[in-house]
């Protein structure tokens, strides 16, 4: 397997309808499945316990960063690509395609696999979402937080756009670290 980064065309790379996340949700739709299934099953994936979206926050977040920093993997298949990793990435940009079309939102970075084999997707799917990113301890969390509140001036405005959640629990996680350190 070869890998080269890109800057993609959204609109030439297609959603991966085996996504394991998904798979469920998208078999109900039977030979109806299309683009706006898909990505509503996308968005409901990630709805959280409190009604509290990771999608929502993924988008907030790519909104405020003008762009995704990880790039999404996709495979070539003749004149388009298929998502194997960044299926909801993809699916804010298009969404934000649809609803704004500034040229920033038609491309997308990639990771392009090339002679890949199913194991190697299989791989890529496991690497990105049963083991994932670490996630950071809640003291490592509330610390960097009251360090871009107070030595790098983000207003908490910015914090929400970029992280996520509400001013109201970026306050609580930065009282947090203060109530830790005493």
């Amino acid at each position: 397997m070869t890998e080269r980064h890109e800057v993609l065309n959204v609109n030439s790379i297609d959603y991966d309808t085996e996504n394991p996340r998904i798979k469920k949700a998208l078999e109900k739709y039977g030979d109806k499945l299309n683009a706006e299934r898909i990505h509503f099953a996308l968005r409901s994936a990630s709805e959280g316990e409190r009604g509290a979206s990771s999608f929502v926050g993924l988008r907030d977040s790519i909104r405020a960063c003008r762009g995704i920093q990880s790039p999404i993997v996709v495979t070539a298949r003749g004149d388009r690509y298929h998502c194997v990793d960044g299926n909801t990435r993809l699916a804010i940009y298009k969404q934000f395609l649809k609803e704004q079309p500034e040229d920033r939102w038609s491309k997308i970075k990639a990771i392009v696999l090339e002679d890949v084999t199913q194991v190697d997707i299989e791989k890529v799917r496991v690497a990105a979402h049963m083991v994932g990113a670490r996630e950071w301890p809640a003291y490592e969390k509330a610390r960097y937080l009251h360090y871009l509140r107070n030595q790098e001036f983000m207003d908490f405005s910015e914090m929400v756009a970029l992280c996520g959640g509400n001013k109201k629990d970026i306050e609580r996680q930065i009282d947090a670290y203060h109530d830790m350190n005493e």
